[in-house]
């Protein structure tokens, strides 16, 4: 199951919720969010390991320039 949420719907509580239930959700971040890295790719596949442990913010775009990036974040 993939939900697909609003900005302006962050419930977190529900959120953990989806994912304890098997699920997954996408939900364009608002600017005060800032979750932990855990793992990240760039869009080829290759793994990015430095990004993993640092926060959204901390990556930033200077330490990673790909166009495209598929990341397990935890808030």
């Amino acid at each position: 199951c993939l939900l697909l949420a609003d900005a302006g719907y962050i419930d977190r509580a529900w959120f953990e919720q989806v994912n304890d239930a098997g699920g997954f959700y996408l939900v364009r971040g608002t600017q005060s969010l800032n979750p932990k890295i855990i793992q990240a790719w760039r869009g080829d596949g290759r793994e990015v390991p430095k990004l993993a442990g640092l926060s959204l913010k901390e990556a930033g775009r200077r330490r990673c320039r790909a166009e495209v990036l598929d990341m397990v974040v935890k808030s």
